[in-house]
């Protein structure tokens, strides 16, 4: 560290400082491959830490140990990318986590008319290996890169995008074409170009097929972003995810390849209009999902949210004025620039445009990406496109979009994928992450997952969200325990609505969100535990409350392709 400190001219202590902070470094030596167990909601929910009792009975070692031979280490980690085939782990060098990418070929009109899905969207069928850039100018390049350097195009392109009524993918679902807007336009300097590739949102598997298997429609959908904002030197960055290898790998070999075509560069395409485009891997630290700490991550700094006013679009990634998109946002813009604001626009209802991908997860029988028009209800999702139950147990709740948003129940089955029908109903359509559960699961412990999640990913700048993270996850784990008492369920309460809008990011506003929700949907499964003095759906060995998954971890235990 001292020897880092030094090369970069740092102070040690400032080094230490940003190295604790992400969870992908190592401070003493680790084994020759690090086996990481996804613990998130969904692999939990379908024996993930059955999972880990088997390895740390295999390997001999226990949980963040290493074998005696050093050729082991052994960890659990939170969501890897592969909910669809929950649960997951991975193996590094090289990762070995392969998921299962499924698409819808189905969806339904407005009017509720059920007709072939349109063919080759946003997920193509690539034969399950990436699509070259012969691959993709063969299926017809928009040749966005070829347009950036004409000034009428860059303002149709702008124009087109706000017609089309596109919102960010990535959760907090602003519109994208206002979003560009913001930048002022007579910045005589640099500007920048941030793609947030850091699905930290547990149970979020959205961005890997277009990462892996599409990355030219990312890196076009860069170009397109270039061009319909003011004119400038640009210079983009994709911050990947730490866990997803296969994926910086896959981008780095499109981006060579991209640059040969002269598509990117000093120069693209003949014109004078210059792009470069970078990757960057993120360390294993959820809350640089959020658009500022993402941009202090990629300075080198603790990934801390920042106080804003200034927005990115003023003072960004150095102070310089920068446009941070998603992935799916961005692969969704050669799309509209093919086929028009309208025909995006005709899709999904009132202010819900165009078509999205869902991630669906948990007990169900087809886990995977499904892209739909917005307007779908959660039941088409969930039972036409995912299968329905994965048993003949019913459906005893839900959550819509990601671990930052409130639990549905059954009631809300025939709400649609609208963000503001949503948005009513109490919840959030967020990362577009569908968990679902079956009845016999404990809504009290699936609580306590959520709320430790939140607990381990704060970054502890604000004192509501430190400490209100750390005491909602301790109150719930006593009373999972059966060791809690009724006076602590208005404590929850109390805590968790004093911890909302009151900090610089929404991180302890989402932790909230599962505490209050299954209270208030649950609130009887919480009583329960407390009469009985431990919790009525544990299994007799003590673990988890899950359903039955011996089933699941078998197959993890044959295919060599998932460990």
């Amino acid at each position: 560290m001292e020897e880092v400190a030094a090369v970069l001219g740092l102070s040690p202590g400032y080094v230490q400082s940003v190295a604790t902070f992400y969870g992908m470094f190592h401070f003493r030596p680790v084994g020759r491959h690090v086996i990481s167990v996804c613990d998130s909601i969904s692999c939990a929910l379908l024996g993930s830490e059955t999972l880990v009792h088997y390895l740390e009975k295999k390997l001999g070692v226990a949980v963040g140990e290493t074998t005696p031979d050093r050729r082991f280490t052994l960890r659990e980690v939170e969501c890897l990318g592969a909910c669809d085939r929950a649960p997951s782990c991975s193996s590094t060098p090289p990762s070995t986590t392969i998921s299962r990418r499924r698409r819808s070929t189905r969806f339904w009109s407005s009017t509720g008319e059920r007709r072939p899905f349109l063919s080759t969207l946003l997920l193509v069928d690539t034969g399950r290996r990436r699509q070259t850039l012969v691959d993709y100018e063969a299926e017809g390049l928009r040749h966005a890169a070829a347009r950036a350097g004409n000034h009428v195009a860059r303002g149709c392109h702008a124009e087109e995008v706000k017609k089309s009524g596109l919102r960010g993918r990535g959760g907090a679902s602003f519109p994208t074409g206002m979003k560009w807007g913001f930048l002022p336009k007579d910045y005589p300097g640099p500007r920048y170009l941030v793609c947030n590739a850091d699905e930290g949102e547990p149970r979020n598997l959205q961005g890997p097929p277009i990462l892996e298997w599409l990355p030219h429609r990312l890196i076009e959908g860069r170009h397109v972003s270039s061009a319909a904002t003011p004119s400038a030197p640009w210079l983009a960055y994709i911050y990947i995810r730490g866990e997803y290898y296969d994926a910086m790998n896959a981008v780095n070999e499109a981006l060579a390849e991209a640059y040969r075509r002269g598509y990117l560069g000093r120069s693209v395409m003949g014109k004078q209009f210059a792009c470069d485009i970078y990757t960057h891997p993120g360390a294993g630290a959820y809350i640089c999902g959020e658009e500022t700490a993402l941009l202090d991550s990629l300075e080198g700094k603790r990934g801390h949210p920042r106080v804003k006013p200034p927005f990115p679009a003023i003072a960004g990634l150095y102070a310089r004025p920068t446009v941070i998109n998603n992935v799916e946002t961005l692969a969704s813009l050669p799309l509209i620039l093919e086929k028009g604001g309208d025909w995006f626009a005709a899709m999904g209802p009132n202010k819900s445009k165009g078509f999205r991908l869902f991630s669906v997860s948990g007990h169900v029988k087809h886990p995977g990406n499904f892209e739909v028009p917005l307007g779908t209800t959660f039941r088409q999702l969930i039972y036409d496109l995912a299968g329905g139950m994965r048993s003949d147990k019913p459906l005893k709740a839900f959550i819509p979009g990601g671990a930052s948003a409130p639990i549905f129940t059954p009631e809300h089955l025939d709400l649609p994928l609208d963000f503001e029908a949503v948005a009513e109903a109490g919840s959030m359509l967020g990362s577009g992450a569908v968990i679902v559960m079956e009845e016999g699961t404990c809504m009290v412990w699936v609580a306590k997952k959520l709320s430790r999640f939140f607990r381990d990913e704060s970054c502890g700048q604000c004192l509501p969200c430190r400490e209100g993270t750390a005491w909602l996850n301790k109150i719930l784990t006593r009373i999972e325990d059966g060791r809690g008492s009724l006076e602590e369920l208005e404590i929850l309460l109390d805590a968790s609505s004093n911890m909302t809008a009151r900090c610089i990011c929404v991180l302890p506003d989402a932790a909230a969100g599962p505490v209050q929700s299954t209270l208030k949907y649950f609130r009887h499964e919480y009583e329960e535990h407390l009469r009985l003095g431990r919790c009525p759906f544990r299994n007799g060995d003590g673990r988890s409350p899950v359903a039955d998954s011996a089933g699941k971890v078998a197959h993890s235990q044959e295919d060599g392709k998932h460990l």
